[in-house]
């Protein structure tokens, strides 16, 4: 019981942090406009700095080598939550189609990156958020083309494919990249943290501007739930899809991911990424892809609202 109230008190910490967000929205302290600018800073600025600096910091070719079970875990999650999701639309009646494809995305795609990474961060420090980082990987090209192609009904196009070289994916191949020539040139990473030096001072300055990433995002998050509706909780398929998403495949998917060659604390990470609620961009995604929106707003307000309990519970039970 202890444990379970430990990481209860770490879940509600990290759920804390997106009360500025909600305060900002239900006080008109900042609109729709001031959302999406600061949304845009995160996804163009503060979120890169902090995926480079982590995985050239914690990682080395090597390292990122024996590490290739972390995206292949993110995909699984996926894979499982799409097969659960399928499995269910099989059996159920739906309203209409674009219902039912929201349904099978809601499944499918969870919040894999800012929501655990407040977690990771409390529990594993800068090592399980390199790591964290690093299985992302496998989760962006999950997203983008099984994702895309779940909520529209179509093969991923050119735009969503696109997607694979936004700024924080292209911050992640160019860490990749600098670790690979490093190691081909016999060059130590530790020259990023090196003091008195030019490239570890541009390293630590990009290194405080990754630090902002997991309080700016949970503001947004709470900015963006705050802009959700109460009814859309009415509907069956919004509770359903809620305890699918943060019960019965997390409960699928982590024996599953045991199966996987990872190292214990990437294994503890993997879990945390699993029993998430699902993504609040999937808000993002109806309104480009389609879908039923009332159902995806409903998920996502719900599933963030009983994370609160269902994520301590489980981690208390997996980890």
């Amino acid at each position: 019981m202890s444990m379970v109230f430990s990481l209860f008190i770490i879940v509600a910490c990290v759920f804390l942090m997106m009360v500025p967000g909600y305060a900002a929205i239900r006080r008109a302290w900042m609109g729709s406009e001031g959302i999406m600018s600061l949304s845009r800073l995160m996804i163009n600025v503060i979120y890169p700095c902090l995926i480079f600096t982590s995985v050239t910091e914690k990682f080395t070719w090597r390292e990122l080598l024996r590490a290739w079970p972390l995206p292949a875990a993110t995909v699984i999650i996926m894979l499982v939550g799409y097969a659960v999701g399928r499995l269910v639309c099989w059996r159920l009646r739906f309203p209409g189609e674009a219902h039912r494809r929201a349904f099978l995305f809601q499944t499918t795609v969870n919040n894999y990156s800012f929501f655990p990474m407040g977690l990771v961060a409390q529990l594993y420090g800068p090592e399980g958020v390199a790591a964290l980082i690093f299985s992302t990987l496998g989760a962006e090209a999950a997203m983008w083309t099984l994702g895309v192609m779940t909520l529209s009904g179509a093969p991923p196009g050119k735009a969503a494919l696109k997607h694979l070289l936004s700024p924080a994916l292209l911050a992640l191949y160019a860490s990749l990249a600098c670790l690979a020539v490093f190691d081909a040139a016999g060059i130590d990473p530790a020259v990023f943290t090196a003091r008195g030096t030019a490239l570890a001072t541009l390293h630590g300055t990009a290194k405080a501007i990754g630090a902002c990433t997991v309080p700016v995002a949970m503001i947004i998050g709470g900015a963006r739930i705050a802009q959700l509706v109460p009814d859309d909780l009415r509907t069956a398929h919004v509770w359903l899809v809620s305890l699918l998403r943060l019960v019965g495949i997390p409960l699928l998917a982590v024996p599953a991911l045991r199966m996987l060659p990872l190292e214990p604390m990437h294994a503890a990470v993997m879990i945390i990424v699993a029993v998430m609620p699902v993504s609040i961009a999937s808000l993002m995604f109806s309104e480009v892809y389609g879908g039923d929106k009332a159902l995806m707003g409903g998920s996502v307000l719900l599933t963030h609202v009983l994370a609160l309990l269902t994520v301590p519970l489980l981690l208390a039970l997996l980890l």
